[in-house]
């Protein structure tokens, strides 16, 4: 008979695991599913699977096997792959904590403290975040355009959406709950913003650690400095929020804008007001006749609780439109398209770019939540995603139309995401208004042909950038170093201070070898 008061591991009998997009099949020794204890308050319960998960670590020693925490397997990239031990982390999910004023350190600077933070297990999606904390009259400041992932997963891949002003999910990630050996386990928050007295570290059986540079490195793990258990995370208050997509010339007032994040060259919905979320998609093959497709988002100053009497102005279904939402991206639109058609030509992706990103005749109104929601993969896709700072927004997307006149075509779309940067060593969202460029587009060799092809022109024209953790890229260490300089050196020093010589070789991997984030191990 099971105890109810002790986590249960239950080993699946896979030997191989494929990732939500079928881009790959990973052969593996174990994978698990860890179910947390069904009795007991929450902070027994999550105890007991800090245990269970030093256990784990223990195993992998033993077994000389390498460890990773599958999330919602969201990742493109292999990041989550190995050969060894796979845990999924989609069953630890305890609701979000509360958190008594006695735990939060007097000098934490925002004064609705109570109100504001919120500890969560790794394994809760961001779908179930945002349920969970509108029912407290809560959100998410920013979340990606897919909501699948774990909050663990979505916060160690750099996952970032458009929010130009609050950044990403690292931007609002205050404090991390790691299991870093088979008797070890550590709360981390940085030194510059304090957030939890000792006493909360002690509650979770923690050893407290306050440090900027392992913090900053702990933000974009990949896995590779240890579990993420927990995360602390500042929510705001709930509010709802305009959408609107309107077809915009691509000329000079638009790449003005683009480069700078200044709208006053430009006509939006808004008017002067300063969007919360600006995107623009980009279907490469009529960009001169047709312009860009250009997403904005607002904060409405419609109370949550009475949405329901603005029929009038708003389109409120946003949720019913055929299959698909307002905040889809294009990764699932292709997916979608993928499905149904053996081949993508560039007159199938002006029908389906009409088809599904229509200009919007009224605002939609929503919580991020609801606007995006979606939270399952819809066919084989190809995807990459680049960081650039803002100033080269317009730059770089000149580079990629030019490619795709003289090398391609690219059979997919081109989009332009904006949002804050964010302190993580290894964050791939660096600079302080950064341009995040999607290419979206059928799996294909032509495709991660094309993606390459980018790689070695934005190196040869100058043009700074990143690419996204958890989307296709192959980067060696000499790529990382390029990109990143000494970061790479802060990155793996912290992983050194965290992590001892033989709990380092468990949390690493063939992604994070490829490009030397395992020199040490």
């Amino acid at each position: 008979m099971s105890d109810d008061t002790k986590p249960n591991l239950v080993d699946t009998g896979a030997k191989s695991w494929q990732n939500a997009h079928t881009t790959y099949d990973q052969p593996l020794r174990h994978l698990y599913d860890l179910w947390n204890p069904k009795q007991g308050d929450n902070f027994d319960r999550y105890n007991a699977t800090t245990q269970a998960i030093m256990d784990l670590i223990a195993q992998a020693q033993t077994e000389n096997s390498v460890l990773r925490a599958l999330g919602g397997g969201w990742s493109l990239s292999k990041a989550p792959a190995t050969d060894g031990i796979l845990v999924n982390t989609k069953l630890l999910n305890i609701p979000v904590f509360p958190l008594g004023a006695e735990l939060i350190d007097p000098a934490y600077p925002n004064p609705d403290r109570e109100k504001t933070l919120r500890f969560v297990q790794c394994g809760n999606s961001i779908q179930e975040l945002h349920r969970q904390l509108r029912a407290q009259g809560r959100g998410l400041r920013s979340c990606g355009a897919s909501n699948g992932q774990t909050i663990a997963g979505a916060l160690s891949t750099g996952t970032h959406g458009a929010a130009i002003d609050a950044g990403s999910i690292a931007n609002y990630v205050v404090g991390l709950h790691i299991v870093v050996g088979p008797q070890r386990h550590v709360w981390l928050e940085p030194a510059c913003y304090p957030v939890m007295t000792q006493d909360f570290a002690d509650a979770l059986g923690a050893e407290w650690i306050r440090d900027d540079a392992l913090f900053h490195a702990a933000l974009i793990s990949l896995c590779g400095l240890g579990f993420i258990h927990g995360v602390m995370i500042e929510t705001d208050p709930l509010f709802l929020y305009e959408m609107h997509r309107h077809r915009m010339p691509y000329d000079a007032p638009m790449r003005n804008t683009m480069n700078t994040l200044d709208f006053s060259q430009i006509q939006l919905p808004g008017g002067a007001t300063r969007p919360y979320h600006f995107q623009v998609l980009i279907n490469p093959f009529d960009v001169d006749q047709k312009g860009v497709s250009v997403n904005t988002i607002y904060r409405s100053d419609i109370d949550p609780a009475d949405e329901g009497n603005h029929t009038d102005k708003f389109d409120l279904a946003v949720t019913d439109l055929g299959g698909r939402t307002q905040g889809d991206d294009a990764l699932a639109v292709l997916g979608k398209v993928t499905q149904t058609l053996p081949a993508i030509t560039p007159e199938i992706i002006k029908v389906f770019m009409q088809a599904e990103f229509p200009d919007t005749t009224k605002p939609v109104l929503g919580t991020l939540g609801e606007i995006f929601s979606n939270t399952t993969t819809r066919g084989r896709t190809a995807s990459t995603s680049m960081g650039v700072p803002v100033d080269f927004a317009t730059r770089a997307l000149d580079a990629l139309l030019a490619l795709n006149k003289s090398n391609g075509p690219f059979a997919g779309i081109f989009s332009q995401r904006f949002v804050k940067g964010n302190n993580a060593t290894l964050g791939w969202i660096r600079w302080p208004s950064t341009c995040v460029i999607e290419l979206d587009g059928a799996y294909s060799d032509n495709s991660l042909a094309f993606f390459d092809l980018v790689a070695k022109t934005f190196i040869d024209q100058g043009i700074p950038h990143t690419f996204h953790w958890g989307k296709m890229s192959k980067l060696g260490p000499a790529d990382l170093k390029l990109l990143y300089g000494d970061a790479v050196n802060q990155w793996l020093a912290a992983r050194r201070k965290l992590l001892d010589p033989a709990t380092r070789k468990v949390f690493t991997n063939d992604f994070l070898a490829g490009m030397g984030l395992t020199a040490d191990a």
